[in-house]
């Protein structure tokens, strides 16, 4: 059957549309005398017998669009116009408005030569050419390319979803109100682009009740995610109402997940076509990873060449997207791109979801750890439209998820529905698409995770209390950290981290000294580093560090401890919580020290 979704594909900007909606369809369609007997009913004595197709067959949907359909490729072919038709209701479009005239009087004409009439009471049929017109409860307007919600049938459903939040609220409702509810919002589909991750719940719940009792009279509790849905519908559907079906925009980046029971990886790939557009360095500092020096050049002259006229202001600088953090030129595509990867690890709880429901958990990670970058891509759009990322992963169920914008299984749908109303509130739209995992990088990202050793061991918090009562300070960041694994709310991550600050605590632009006191606990392949930005940015952090008098930077550390004292640790499977990789239980001597070490310049202000 034919529909909303048909003809939002054939209509073109500034068609002339009509619409025609048969009187009582069904009825002048016959039953042979054979088949009456199987339409009998019995009212007060009397057996009566149906002789035209009733309403409320399953069939007889069917039967219609099937009696219908010579007509339509008579006209199609005859007439040369776009025309559909939703069960009764009729819709077609031409260019030119005296072309569907003449269209719109030779249907009339054909309809009442087969015995089919035609419903002209207000509001049912448009007998002329418009542009913006109402068919199937919808508003189509073509000068616009976007569909509508009318007024009255807005306030209808906001009315309804109010109403059963009232009664939800107090109690259990019917499971028939539940499911009049639904019906309203899932007619929305064509008009409001985040409907179906806004009702997902209330269709789960709505099935579960069916499943269980096979009644719509039975009573059923709304729980809390249901509840916030329908107060959704009653305050934010204006907001919403309208979605366009002209060409999307183009796509601004390609997100590549996967997940093991372990961890996720993901990689990102911005489409130079979105990031060459000018973006302000004052956003994001003027640190670049370019390859080189000539790379950097040769990718601003070319972003001066594809935007001619959007050269900046003087005195301003403006360069392309490649002065962002963690991102790479790549020159071995045919349309170069940038490139950036990321990939932690699941707590133990979420290790325990299933498989799908980790990938679906990956996604969500992965594109809160690449906020960054997503967020200055909605920049350089349109703002009137949402950016386009496609997410690649090997998991249909999920690939199937997003497409639907949620899923009937509890555990992915939350996820996926989560994740799909926050991109929907940044004006990203998120669409799927399967590949092989075999030949994903996020696949070797999410199982070998090469930066665990840097990542994934933990001071025990027993250790971690016991280091900050013996210096009398409560560390507000942790500069070493995952989501796993942070001693405290805020902190800084290698990689970017869905919940992190930000990412690269060692880069120039990260100022330690704007915080009170900070802790850190640095793989020893760092520690030098670490120590040169303690000094030079004046900060006062609290150092887990290995004792190691002979390293060629304990010197340094005694020097930046300014005579405090060191709390020796002695290192065992009580004190650090192990990961996988390097970890302090490989330290030499088996023994770290905690020590309040302070950069000359915040010694001298504190002096």
């Amino acid at each position: 059957m034919t529909g909303t979704a048909v003809w939002k594909s054939i209509i073109t900007k500034d068609m002339y549309m009509a619409s025609i909606d048969i009187k009582d369809a069904y009825l002048h369609i016959p039953v042979g005398k054979e088949s009456r007997r199987f339409m009998r009913y019995e009212w007060e004595g009397n057996i009566f017998e149906l002789k035209a197709l009733p309403f409320g067959l399953a069939q007889a949907p069917y039967v219609f669009t099937r009696m219908l359909q010579p007509l339509l490729q008579k006209w199609r072919k005859e007439l040369d116009i776009a025309i559909i038709a939703w069960l009764d209701d009729i819709i077609m479009g031409h260019m030119s408005r005296s072309h569907l005239r003449v269209a719109i009087q030779q249907i009339l004409d054909d309809l009442s030569d087969v015995g089919l009439a035609v419903n002209i009471k207000p509001g049912k049929s448009t007998l002329y050419p418009i542009k913006q017109l109402i068919w199937c409860g919808l508003l189509w307007d073509t000068l616009n390319m976007t569909v509508y919600i009318p007024k009255e049938r807005r306030q209808n459903v906001a009315k309804a979803a109010g109403k059963l939040l009232r009664r939800a609220t107090k109690g259990k409702v019917l499971t028939r109100e539940v499911a009049v509810v639904v019906g309203k919002i899932t007619a929305t589909t064509e008009a409001v682009l985040p409907q179906r991750c806004h009702s997902m719940a209330l269709v789960r719940e709505l099935g579960g009740a069916l499943r269980k009792t096979s009644s719509y009279d039975s009573m059923i509790f709304l729980s809390q995610e249901a509840l916030d849905q329908l107060r959704w519908w009653t305050t934010e559907l204006p907001k919403w109402n309208g979605r366009s079906w002209a060409q999307p925009a183009p796509l601004a980046a390609v997100l590549t997940t996967d997940a093991s029971p372990r961890g996720y990886g993901a990689t990102l790939r911005i489409l130079e076509t979105v990031a060459t557009r000018q973006l302000r360095m004052a956003s994001w500092g003027r640190r670049s990873i370019m390859t080189s020096q000539q790379d950097r050049v040769e990718q601003e002259q070319r972003f001066k060449e594809l935007e001619p006229d959007s050269q900046p202001e003087e005195g301003r600088y403006v360069a392309p997207l490649t002065t962002l953090p963690n991102l790479q030129v790549l020159k071995s595509h045919k349309d170069p791109l940038f490139y950036t990867e990321t990939a932690g690890l699941f707590t133990e709880k979420e290790g325990l979801l299933w498989q799908n429901e980790r990938e679906a958990l990956g996604v969500k990670l992965s594109l809160q750890a690449f906020e960054k970058q997503l967020r200055i891509l909605r920049t350089l759009a349109s703002p009137r439209e949402p950016i386009r990322v496609l997410i690649r992963q090997d998991n249909q169920s999920v690939v199937a998820a997003i497409r639907r914008q949620g899923s009937t299984k509890a555990g992915i749908g939350r996820i996926v529905e989560a994740f799909m109303r926050e991109a929907f509130e940044n004006g990203i739209l998120l669409q799927s698409a399967w590949i092989p995992g075999l030949t994903m990088e996020a696949d070797q990202l999410s199982r070998s995770l090469a930066l665990r050793d840097t990542a994934d061991w933990e001071v025990s918090p027993t250790v971690f209390n016991r280091i900050c009562e013996f210096m009398g300070l409560r560390p507000n960041v942790d500069l070493f950290a995952s989501r796993t694994n942070t001693q405290v709310s805020h902190f800084y991550s290698l990689n970017p981290d869905p919940e992190a600050l930000d990412f690269d605590a060692l880069s120039e632009d990260k100022d330690w000294g704007s915080f009170t006191t900070c802790y850190a606990a640095p793989p020893t392949r760092l520690i030098p580093k670490m120590l040169r930005k303690i000094a030079s940015s004046g900060a006062r952090v609290i150092a887990f560090l290995p004792k190691w008098p002979s390293a060629p930077w304990w010197s340094t550390i005694l020097r930046l401890a300014r005579g405090s004292q060191m709390l020796e640790i002695k290192l065992s499977h009580s004190t650090i919580i192990k990961g996988q990789g390097i970890n302090p239980l490989l330290w030499p001597g088996k023994t770290a020290v905690a020590v309040l070490l302070r950069g000359d310049q915040r010694t001298d202000r504190l002096d």
